[in-house]
């Protein structure tokens, strides 16, 4: 599966897990693989010898000298999830997208890192009115680690339904923006995470 592809403004490594599991290891300071996924790696010109070829290496300069990692995902009932990680070094990051042939993985300078994540973010205006709720029940959130985006999305309705208890809109017990898009599907999670590798 390990492809290097070159064609536009950065290199770009498509990869499969254990692939780019391998690689990061490497970049890491890890040994040079000599398995069957090293030998992916090398015919699709992303290894030789010496270890990461220089078509490839500027791919993963972020991941050698990481100093942050960025976990962001989206979810939203109209669109399958969608993730992105950044291995984020004082120069340089290293960009992971999670698409549906693989793992994208290309390098970015640091001041191009927002860029990169702004499609998984919902930041449109809205109406400011929260009437809650301020607090998940547990089974949203291992909907959410489980993946069921249709077991969340009827979970969230159900929470909608069980606030508006059919008073004025905007007040409590009413329905409010929120209640409204979580009742008729259109709502957009989106999970941030950092963490120091």
């Amino acid at each position: 599966m390990a492809r290097l592809d070159t064609s536009g403004y950065t290199p770009v490594l498509i990869l499969g897990d254990a692939e780019w599991l391998s690689l990061r290891a490497l970049a890491m300071g890890g040994r040079i693989p000599k398995d069957r996924i090293a030998r992916r790696l090398r015919r699709s010109g992303i290894l030789d010898d010496q270890g990461v070829t220089t078509s490839a290496a500027t791919a993963l300069h972020g991941v050698a000298g990481a100093t942050r990692h960025l976990d962001v995902a989206r979810f939203s009932p109209a669109r399958p999830g969608q993730r992105a990680e950044a291995w984020i070094a004082p120069e340089r990051a290293t960009i992971v997208k999670h698409e549906p042939d693989g793992y994208h993985v290309y390098g970015l300078d640091g001041c191009e890192v927002p860029s990169a994540f702004a499609q998984l973010l919902d930041v449109r205006p809205r109406h400011n009115i929260d009437l809650g709720p301020h607090t998940l029940p547990q089974s949203v959130y291992s909907f959410i680690d489980s993946g069921n985006l249709d077991a969340l999305a009827e979970e969230l309705a159900r929470i909608a339904c069980q606030l508006d208890r059919g008073d004025e809109p905007g007040r409590l017990g009413g329905p409010t923006p929120l209640t409204d898009g979580l009742v008729s599907g259109q709502w957009t999670l989106s999970l941030i995470s950092t963490s120091t590798p």
